[in-house]
């Protein structure tokens, strides 16, 4: 079953689709849509809206009661046929703003309408035409159609990655200053643990064992001093040999 979307359209008394006759006031104050308003007191004077829609309704403003003046009458047509005659209740001293003129029925949504409000009598008790509204013709909208459309949408929005994107640039910040901190702290934690050291006891102190290059070396001179400089010195060719390391 098709679903339907339904919404309500205004039309403010100086919308050019409104089609004005006869003799009309302007006017309006703060307390009317738009601050705007079409009044009318004289026999004939007509206004015509043609619109597509399921239903409409008038909306005006009522003078305060001039008792010395008849009540205002007019009639109101849909396509032409007469649906009903508006005879307000005015108060003595009061004006009364955006009130219900007239409401209609469910109207067929297959097709144009076109609805008038007419002036029957001459009176200074004027009536202000403010605003109509109607609820626009329900368009099908496919259920298919529209599953298709909502699971075509992403589950993440872009906002939401962007948002996502910056808490991940500022862990990153943050860890990375936690780091030099850290390094900082270190560095700071060796360097007075360095001066705090007590200056090392000369009085004990003892060389490291000698290496094995040094122990090979003086293997070398003793050798040669027992075995190869007495043999040398034994046929008058001996000598002092050199030391072979420091």
């Amino acid at each position: 079953m098709p679903v339907t979307s339904r919404r309500t359209l205004r039309i403010d008394d100086t919308d050019p689709s409104i089609i004005y006759q006869g003799a009309w006031l302007t006017g309006g104050g703060i307390e009317e849509y738009n601050h705007t308003a079409h009044g009318f007191n004289t026999a004939s004077a007509s206004a015509e809206l043609t619109f597509k829609g399921t239903q409409v309704a008038l909306y005006g403003t009522l003078e305060a009661k001039d008792a010395s003046s008849p009540d205002p009458l007019s009639e109101i047509r849909i396509d032409g046929e007469l649906v009903s005659t508006y005879k307000p209740t005015l108060l003595d001293s009061n004006i009364q703003y955006r009130q219900a003129i007239f409401k209609s029925e469910v109207l067929s949504s297959d097709k144009e309408h076109t609805i008038s409000i007419t002036s029957l009598v001459e009176s200074n008790n004027t009536i202000w035409l403010d605003y109509i509204e109607y609820i626009l013709s329900p368009s099908p909208i496919s259920p298919h159609r529209n599953k298709d459309a909502l699971s075509s949408q992403p589950t993440t929005s872009w906002r939401d990655s962007v948002s996502l994107e910056g808490e991940g640039v500022s862990g990153s910040r943050l860890f990375l200053m936690f780091l030099f901190i850290l390094v900082c702290l270190t560095c700071i934690w060796l360097w007075r643990r360095r001066v705090r050291r007590p200056p090392p006891d000369l009085r004990n102190y003892r060389p490291p064992p000698r290496g094995f290059v040094r122990n090979a070396l003086e293997f070398v001179e003793k050798f040669w001093e027992e075995h190869v400089d007495q043999g040398w010195r034994s046929r008058g060719m001996g000598g002092n040999v050199r030391t072979l390391y420091p």
